[in-house]
């Protein structure tokens, strides 16, 4: 299954209709993450690196499909987004007007609003060293590899077994992460995304441990290669 606050915030359970379209990676995850929203486009993907504004990024970053961003951060406790859009954009277009052209930004302007609570933003752990669940792994590879072909061939880059955690808990004494199945997806390749997902979380359904699905942007090379 997601994690908890990618479940929260599916737009499944908004009753989006579009959410099973063809999306790229980028579209799918930002829309299952209702608590990141920006005035226009896409949030950035993680990991993101902060500079100050005039600092040519091009040079800290190598992969082609990585995005650059002027970003105005707006962070909030409030669990209620049905308005955070308007407002990004109200925010966007009061800095525009107030001469941002002026300031000759390298990149895009983008204004974001986020809970950090319930954003998603885990990070990869090495798996536990469990047998049952190292077994269970095992034993499914293979269905997922077959899943993994058929639903997201071209797309995938890699699937890797990790467990996640929460950013902010990483300093954390006694946390512990939550095993996951995680497909690497290549940027802006669109597929069916939310069929993927569904049909792996049902390899996982029926057994003790809790499993949960991850499908992220990413090209990786070191793991289960598609």
């Amino acid at each position: 299954m997601p994690s908890r606050r990618r479940e929260l915030a599916r737009s499944s359970e908004s009753n989006d209709s579009g959410f099973s379209e063809m999306l790229t990676i980028e579209e799918y995850a930002a829309r299952k993450d209702k608590y990141r929203v920006v005035a226009h486009g896409l949030p950035l993907a993680y990991p993101i690196i902060k500079t100050p504004p005039e600092r040519n990024l091009h040079s800290l970053i190598r992969p082609s499909y990585a995005t650059c961003a002027n970003v105005y951060l707006l962070t909030t406790r409030d669990d209620n987004h049905a308005l955070w859009q308007i407002a990004a954009r109200s925010v966007h277009a009061l800095i525009l007007r107030s001469g941002a052209s002026s300031f000759n930004l390298r990149y895009p302007l983008q204004v974001e609003i986020s809970n950090p609570d319930l954003s998603y933003h885990d990070i990869s752990w090495c798996l536990r060293p469990d047998l049952m669940l190292i077994t269970l792994f095992n034993e499914k590879r293979s269905e997922i590899l077959q899943i993994v072909k058929a639903e997201l061939s071209n797309v995938a880059s890699a699937v890797c077994f990790h467990d996640r955690i929460r950013y902010s808990d990483r300093n954390t004494t006694g946390s512990v992460g939550q095993p996951t199945v995680i497909v690497y997806c290549r940027p802006n390749v669109p597929a069916k995304f939310q069929t993927a997902e569904e049909r792996l979380a049902c390899l996982f359904r029926d057994i003790t441990a809790e499993v949960h699905i991850e499908l992220l942007p990413g090209v990786v090379t070191n793991s289960f290669n598609i």
